[in-house]
């Protein structure tokens, strides 16, 4: 199964660079990477993960790659090391379904409900995260600042769930915008995009060090957090082979 996708893949890569070159497409790409922390059983971060995701655009069409670490084990089955690989999800804007390729679940051009894989996946749930519109009652702003040497505002929320009298164990949210990041469809709040009439490409929260009295552990300071920044189209072909796959599902009637 897998030599026979990979072999239809191969061709659709071939018949796309010639239209690439014909047409002189544009694929733009944008990495969205995302921070967690790993924690220790007794509360302690262990390190830190930066996990990058991909999404290609062209016209009205996305494709959305979703990292995983995949592990190399040696012979006695001890970690050797490891590398990013994607599951890959293409889609028209507007249209109910997409396609997903994800060889870790033996799915190839499998159809696939877009707001449903967006809503529930936890590979693809980055794409629909929402701060639905701050402010509300769950953080009050602090500080705004506008830098207009590169178009950059950065404001500083702080945390309202907590105990008015306990300042300390205030968790802080950061968001930053951009006037330079214009023309994709892509969104972490379009909410406020639309608000501030700028790109939200950066957000940190961090959550203070605090006890966990139904676990009897102290939680370490956590950072947690994604943004977005501009990057070459490396694997154009590639993208654009599932891009043309996509408009061939639609024109034959798949959608």
């Amino acid at each position: 199964m897998n030599k026979i996708f990979y072999f239809l893949l191969i061709n659709w890569c071939c018949c796309a660079d010639i239209t690439a070159k014909e047409e002189k497409i544009k694929v733009r790409c944008f990495k969205v990477y995302q921070i967690f922390p790993n924690i220790t059983p007794e509360g302690k971060v262990e390190k830190y993960d930066t996990i990058p995701h991909k999404v290609f655009f062209y016209k009205e069409q996305i494709v959305f790659q979703s990292a995983y670490t995949h592990n190399f084990h040696s012979a006695d089955g001890e970690i050797a090391g490891e590398e990013y690989r994607y599951r890959t999800f293409v889609y028209t804007v507007g249209n109910k379904y997409g396609y997903l390729f994800d060889s870790l679940a033996q799915k190839y051009n499998a159809k696939t409900d877009v707001d449903s894989l967006f809503s529930s996946d936890w590979y693809f749930h980055l794409s629909n995260w929402t701060l639905s519109g701050l402010p509300h009652e769950k953080y009050r702003l602090i500080s705004s600042d506008y830098d207009k040497s590169n178009g950059i505002l950065v404001e500083t929320y702080l945390s309202n769930l907590l105990k008015e009298e306990d300042t300390t164990l205030r968790d802080t949210l950061v968001l930053s915008y951009s006037k330079k990041i214009k023309n994709i469809n892509y969104s972490f709040d379009a909410k406020l995009d639309s608000i501030k009439d700028m790109k939200l490409f950066k957000v940190k929260e961090v959550s203070v060090e605090r006890f966990l009295k139904e676990y009897n552990i102290t939680l370490d300071k956590l950072i947690t957090g994604f943004w977005i920044e501009k990057c070459p189209v490396e694997n154009e072909a590639e993208i654009l082979a599932y891009f043309d796959l996509d408009r061939k599902n639609n024109q034959q009637g798949k959608n």
